[in-house]
């Protein structure tokens, strides 16, 4: 049995390495496929938190670190698997970059999973840059979230160890969504758009806002954390000045059965994104989950959950004009949203499932595995 050690953040904040790393813990367990230590390397208290007190999550950083190489001495893991942290700080690459050299020394295989659009890392310049190629050069394997995000990390490892595994989630609780979607229909009850999501600009909220008063037919609730209260009263003022008030709800964090009821609630979601590190978004999957059409734009990842005019639509970016004339579309054809949402649900239970993310999550760590064993031999001759 293979002795796995997880680094990596488990909530809150509910975002997506996160969540991710709980679904992963969680199924090991079950599955017990592997013996596995787990350290928890959670330094941000909310998403606003993130970027922000970079050297008391240093002395953090400290102690697992500290914590880390007392696993390597007792544990002795022969695969660790690590969660880029992608830090808009240079001690976060430090830190990363500690992770792999002392697990590369104790001979173990190093899966790094970077849980986003593009790895700030890979954009430094001059020694920086050459510190990276180093570092991430002695990985045994990459995970990007999806196929078009293998460029990402191309000059920095191996071509044929980078692998594409897309986020999935456990899917049985958000089929309470998708029934009580079809409730909704029959009820004729009012339209409804959902965003779940970090309340900032570049996640597409202000272009929603600016989009509401050209979609008469339909209430917006957006569920999240602000990311600064300045945005927040610039949002607020966008709202009054629109006359808004009484179809754009502002939710707050919702989890649990709450969440779910937002989802259930909704008939369409929008995620109009143009955040730089968008990868692959666990919100657009929780979407699919619950048997939503998307209108997204292609940032990321993104199109390769939504389908442009087959489980949603694609929008440009920072277009609220485009975003309004697609949800009107959606608004006002009932049997095409219900055609939709069914091959969001259909799409997610084909690749994007907790089961399937798991499978090929698991299969990176037996070939990366293999691999340390192959070189360990060669080694040895």
């Amino acid at each position: 049995m293979t002795r796995l050690l997880l680094l990596g953040p488990l909530p809150p904040p509910a975002s997506g390495p996160e969540v991710m790393n709980e679904i992963l813990i969680g199924h090991l367990r079950r599955r017990q496929e592997v013996e596995f230590r787990h350290i928890n390397t959670q330094v941000s208290t909310s998403l606003a938190d993130k970027g922000s007190r970079q050297w008391r999550k240093a002395i953090v950083g400290t102690k697992h670190i500290a914590q880390y190489l007392g696993l390597l001495v007792r544990f002795r893991p022969e695969v660790i698997y690590l969660p880029l942290t992608n830090s808009v700080s240079f001690i976060g690459f430090l830190r990363d970059a500690i992770f792999i050299s002392l697990g590369r020394l104790f001979s173990a295989a190093i899966v790094v999973h970077l849980h986003a659009g593009y790895c700030r890392y890979t954009r430094y310049q001059g020694w920086r840059r050459w510190l990276v190629a180093g570092v991430l050069g002695r990985a045994t394997a990459a995970i990007v979230l999806g196929e078009a995000l293998r460029p990402v990390v191309a000059g920095f490892v191996q071509p044929g160890r980078v692998f594409v595994v897309p986020n999935g989630i456990d899917g049985g609780p958000f089929r309470y969504a998708a029934a009580q979607r079809a409730a909704r229909a029959a009820a004729n009850l009012p339209r409804q758009a959902l965003f779940v999501g970090w309340l900032h600009p570049a996640k597409g909220v202000t272009d929603i806002l600016l989009s509401a008063s050209r979609v008469p037919q339909a209430s917006f609730n957006l569920v999240g954390d602000w990311s600064s209260d300045e945005y927040r009263q610039e949002a607020l003022a966008i709202v009054g000045r629109d006359g808004l008030q009484d179809r754009v709800v502002f939710r707050g964090v919702l989890s649990g059965r709450s969440k779910i009821d937002a989802f259930a609630s909704a008939d369409v979601f929008v995620f109009p994104t143009y955040y730089d590190i968008e990868g692959h978004p666990v919100v657009v999957v929780e979407a699919l989950a619950a048997g939503l059409p998307v209108v997204c734009t292609d940032q990321g990842a993104l199109s390769e959950s939504v389908i442009d005019g087959w489980n949603g639509y694609l929008v440009p970016r920072q277009d609220p004009a485009a975003l309004a004339e697609r949800l009107n579309e959606l608004f006002r054809n009932d049997e095409l949203r219900q055609l939709m949402g069914q091959r969001s649900r259909k799409l997610f239970d084909e690749r994007f499932s907790a089961d399937r993310f798991v499978d090929s999550w698991l299969e990176v760590v037996r070939r990366s595995h293999r691999l340390a064993q192959a070189r360990g031999m060669t080694a040895q001759q």
